[in-house]
């Protein structure tokens, strides 16, 4: 790649060269033996580690592994680890066969991991990196869900606006549209326009139990959007022992946690229940974020008999916050008393403070979950699941809502915006102006809603015949998306006009609560079908997959166009109908002229807009995916794998018609993917390394242009090309002392300019389009990053742990479809400035009154960087143009946990 140098392949050959120097030349012995479950069935999949290194095995298809130790290791300790079970700590002695048998700490856990595709490390040939619940725990503190991943290589998560679940996570430098989404092995992306809204999801860290990263197209066998890789996410089930945790914690700008969590442990009658709740407050680092979140969990599990065991599951996070908008300049914030503080949603209603951005959500998630065990060799598990969400987004609206805005390309006041001398928003001066308006409002409060309904069926048969597993279901999807706007303030006027529904009269008088702007749905059914093939051994690996998906389009407006029923419709087509009648009995009597004339006035009501169906047709895509990869154990320190793919993608929802009206797109183009990667691991004693190389297309992103008078042009050939090198590793020289870095550099760029001609039917020239996007670097994510973390018990129980993170080569993001200035061919959106930031974590692990307790300490930015992580390119393309977000200063956090 054109920004590999010297230094970093030094760097990288370094960091492969340093085990060579540390292992030494002790020669290794090696165990053996067989893991269980207490029914004394084998168990596949089992990692076994040598306590304080990070030596490791994984049990076979048999439940057996071998290892060597080294001999210079004294008392070694073998660590047993599967996830739902207990953790067996075995003393090697001078036996060389340990048999383990293990004991369920979490029921249905596995039936989950079943469904939801989770990697194995030295077997499934993909790059992953797993975040265990502990470390969500202790390190995550305030920050946003996402960050917890932003040590990952090729990750960048930010809290963007900076409100409460507000953030943002770009993988590969891809963003949550292009980056697969699972809870549990059920898609969670938006099914319209592929987004994640974590916000949404903003209790997740108080139910999940892992955690893990699939960058690059991932080993889901689903036909998920993972361009930039998968994060799957495995939430709690329902603990097998009986008991529960109480945590309590507090912080900077008022932030407080409280949560409690308890459960049964299984009964004798099969049956048993865990349930958290809890909630987060707080003010927020920025003027004016207040927030409450709450979060809740029930997992409900009855093993019937030994092959049939069901699990029902809720969990969800209702949950307000005040926001940040729009991005202002950097002068902007330098020039404000508040600095990078800065709110300028912020302002005065009714003498206090109320913010012009604002959202509201929740979105339960409802599954009920069926593990069958038919025979020894084969299972089927099915997930039925519901979802149907609730909430929305303040919004200034309004002929005059320029009163409560700012510029939106330079975010400056402009002459209509009304501000206090402070410099806020003025929303009682709002309130004068509509009392005195004879209209009714001229700005107001109003809320954009977005809600949706959401069922799906998600069935998977595995069968495993010696070294061969057989895997295939159905994942079936039916979705409705409510979208509308509402009043929720008038700010002093008597009502409010909208002119858009053309079912209400226009003279109506509007108030609070009632429907304004636009009234639409919008239903997505989906089909799909998978299948996978897997080869293991103890030392080869390989796969290949494939799946087939429909995915199906319907909109209906409520606002466009008129009711079917409605009084107006049905006069029209009477009148439309009788022109049709008075035609054809002018052609009956070989008039032509009169016909042609009838024939007019007929297509003249009919083809008004506003007589279109309120209900448009179905639209069907069908896409597919196939991919497949190997790994190979050298040694049992040394493995390589490859895996390749490609797929094509159904458009989003909005490139499926034409603006925002019923009229369907015909001829919107798939999007197609092509992605390879290559991989080295290293185990050793004392250390854990992997190195990535990456290469993903994506071709043809959608581009459509409304030309008008019902000319649409789909143009394709605009494309990317991301590729890069990751390496990340682990270094343990002892029990006490872990060290973890990482490093990633990116070369991610448009790769065409793309100019194309617009013909109509009869080859008459209609406009040219020009994108300028050859060789302009990829915006909204950086693609060089590095991370070291250390962390050491300094005294036993104490844990003291510190990490930084390097950022650089940061973009600011942009539309590339705007490039059509051929002046400013080949200039890229401006860099801005590389950061470091530095965080310190502390737990200490004690007894109260015999319980378990954990106290852990956070402080995140500890040396307070004001650094800009979030830009919009501006028309100069250099800082002083720029719209930026500032990320947070310096914040802690300290919270203690009591297991019971």
């Amino acid at each position: 790649m054109k920004i590999m140098n010297k230094n970093i392949i030094v760097f990288i050959m370094f960091l492969f060269l340093l085990p060579a120097l540390l292992i030494g030349q002790a020669q290794p012995s090696e165990v053996r033996g067989t893991v269980t479950d207490v029914n004394g069935e084998t168990m596949p999949g089992v990692t076994v580690r040598l306590e304080g290194t990070t030596i490791g095995a994984v049990t076979d298809i048999n439940g057996q592994y071998s290892l060597r130790i080294p001999s210079d290791i004294e008392d070694p300790v073998l660590l047993f680890t599967y996830i739902g079970y207990g953790e067996q700590r075995v003393v090697v002695g001078q036996e060389s066969l340990i048999n383990v048998t293990l004991e369920q700490e979490m029921i249905g856990l596995q039936e989950v991991m079943v469904v939801s595709s989770f990697a194995r490390d030295r077997q499934t040939p993909v790059a992953i990196s797993n975040i265990s619940s502990e470390t969500i725990t202790e390190r995550l503190g305030t920050q946003e869900f996402p960050q917890i991943l932003q040590s990952t290589p090729s990750v960048y998560a930010t809290r963007e606006a900076g409100g409460f679940g507000d953030g943002r996570i770009n993988m590969r430098g891809f963003d949550s549209n292009n980056i697969g989404v699972l809870i549990n092995g059920v898609p969670v992306n938006d099914m319209e326009n592929g987004r994640v809204y974590w916000s949404n999801w903003a209790g997740l860290a108080d139910v999940t139990q892992t955690m893990q990263v699939q960058r690059g197209l991932g080993a889901s066998r689903l036909a998920i959007s993972s361009v930039g890789g998968t994060i799957n996410i495995i939430t709690q089930s329902t603990e097998a022992r009986q008991g529960g945790t109480i945590l309590y914690g507090v912080g900077h700008d008022g932030y407080r946690q409280e949560s409690l969590s308890f459960s049964t442990g299984l009964l004798d009658n099969g049956w048993a229940v865990t349930a958290l709740g809890g909630r987060r407050t707080g003010e927020g680092f920025v003027d004016g974020l207040d927030f409450e979140g709450w979060s809740y969990f029930v997992n409900i599990s009855k093993r019937i008999n030994r092959n049939h065991s069901l699990s029902f599951t809720a969990f969800g996070a209702p949950q307000w916050h005040n926001q940040r908008w729009p991005r202002q300049r950097i002068q902007t914030y330098r020039d404000h008393p508040s600095g990078i503080r800065y709110n300028p949603s912020l302002g005065i209603l009714n003498g206090e403070k109320f913010t012009a951005s604002y959202n509201e959500y929740h979105k339960p998630q409802i599954s009920l979950n069926h593990y069958w065990s038919i025979t020894p060799a084969t299972t089927l598990s099915t997930a039925a699941y519901v979802s149907i969400s609730s909430g929305g987004g303040r919004r200034t609206l309004g002929p005059d809502s320029g009163w409560l805005q700012y510029n939106r390309d330079s975010g400056l006041p402009t002459d209509q915006t009304k501000l206090t001398p402070d410099g806020y928003l003025d929303f009682d001066a709002v309130v004068a102006e509509n009392a005195l308006s004879p209209t009714g409002s001229r700005a107001i409060i109003g809320r954009a809603v977005n809600e949706h309904d959401w069922y799906g069926i998600l069935s998977t048969m595995q069968t495993e015949h010696g070294n061969y597993t057989f895997t295939g279901g159905a994942d079936l999807r039916y979705y409705r998306g409510y979208h509308y706007q509402d009043i929720t303030k008038l700010l002093g006027g008597s009502h409010y006009q909208d002119f858009n529904d053309v079912n209400r009269p226009r003279s109506e008088r509007l108030k609070e609560g009632d429907k304004i702007g636009y009234h639409d749905l919008g239903e997505v059914a989906w089909a799909g079908i998978f299948g996978q093939a897997e080869y293991t051994t103890d030392d080869y690996s390989a796969f290949v997959s494939a799946s087939l998906s429909n995915t199906s389009y319907r909109r209906t407006d409520y606002f466009l166009y008129y009711d079917d029923d409605s009084p107006t419709r049905l006069a029209l087509q009477e009148e439309a109908d009788g022109y049709k009648a008075q035609a054809e009995s002018a052609l009956e009597q070989g008039d032509q002229e009169s016909y042609e004339a009838y024939m007019d006035l007929y297509y003249d009501i009919v083809n008004r807009r506003a007589m279109t169906p309120q209900r448009g047709d179905w639209q069907n895509f069908l896409a597919w995916s196939l991919k497949g990869g190997a790994n190979y154990n050298l040694t049992e320190y040394h493995n390589v794998f490859a895996n390749l793919g490609y797929f094509t993608r159904a458009p989003f929802f909005r490139f499926a018609y034409v603006g925002f009206t019923n009229v369907p797109n015909i001829g919107v183009q798939h999007e197609r993917v092509f992605s390879t990667e290559v991989g080295y691991g290293l185990r050793t004693p004392i250390i854990a390394a992997n190195l990535i190389l990456y290469r993903t297309e994506w071709l043809d992103k959608a581009l459509v242009r409304n030309l008008g008078q019902g000319v649409i042009a789909n143009i394709t050939g605009l494309n990317a090309l991301h590729q890069g090198v990751e390496v990340d590793f682990t270094f343990r020289p002892n029990p006490k002392l872990e060290v973890r870095g990482m490093f990633s550099i990116g070369d991610w760029h448009w790769q065409d300019d793309l100019i194309a001609e617009i013909y109509d039917e009869s080859q008459v020239f209609i406009d040219s389009i020009e994108v300028y996007a050859g060789g302009l670097m990829v915006g909204n994510s950086a693609q060089t990053t590095a991370a070291i973390g250390i962390s050491y018990e300094v005294l036993p129980n104490l844990r003291l742990s510190f990490d930084g993170n390097h950022f650089d080569r940061l973009y600011a993001d942009f539309n590339v479809e705007d490039r059509g200035d051929l002046d400013t061919r080949g200039t890229d959106s401006w860099q801005m400035p590389s950061y470091q930031l530095f965080d310190v974590s502390l737990r200490y692990r004690f007894k109260i009154a015999g319980l378990n307790a954990t106290l852990i300490g956070n402080i995140n930015n500890v040396f307070n960087t004001e650094a800009i992580r979030d830009a919009t390119d501006g028309r100069s393309f250099d800082h002083n143009t720029a719209l930026v977000y500032y990320g947070w200063g310096r914040s802690w956090t300290t919270s203690l946990r009591i297991r019971f």
